[in-house]
């Protein structure tokens, strides 16, 4: 299978710096789309260079690479810290998932105070799954 045109575009935008592209690649080559060869190792090293310069789309990727192992050992520690930079950039979904992780001790020490932290700014963005976790938690101190 030879890489289809679009993915030969991706490449190109890839080595002109493109963050998108570079995660675009990536996600390609998770899962051997656009004609390109399936290779998690490939896929991390294109998401760890993306999310190095901020890119949140490739820290969120590379954050689920280290929650499956693919082309990574497995590491929740590794994945939790990946998913923080993508929540501090105000996504949030991710800052659900952290101030879940961090407040219920998943994956990670259990810090309350973290946790809630993380839930709030998620909250305050309507994320309604962060505002019942939170209405939970506060019913759980009483």
């Amino acid at each position: 299978m030879t890489p289809t045109e679009r993915a030969k575009l991706e490449r190109r935008e890839a080595k002109g710096g493109s963050l998108a592209a570079q995660t675009q690649l990536g996600l390609w080559h998770l899962t051997g789309a656009e004609g390109l060869e399936r290779n998690h190792v490939r896929a991390v090293a294109l998401f760890r260079r993306a999310a190095d310069l901020g890119h949140a789309c490739a820290q969120a990727s590379l954050a689920a690479c280290y929650v499956k192992g693919w082309g990574v050992e497995q590491s929740d520690a590794q994945a939790l810290a990946w998913m923080r930079k993508q929540a501090d950039q105000c996504h949030a979904h991710t800052q659900y998932a952290v101030g879940k992780a961090y407040a219920r001790g998943e994956g990670t020490e259990k810090d309350l105070p973290l946790g809630k932290r993380y839930l709030e700014l998620s909250a305050a963005q309507g994320y309604g799954d962060a505002v019942a976790l939170l209405k939970d938690l506060r019913e759980t101190e009483r």
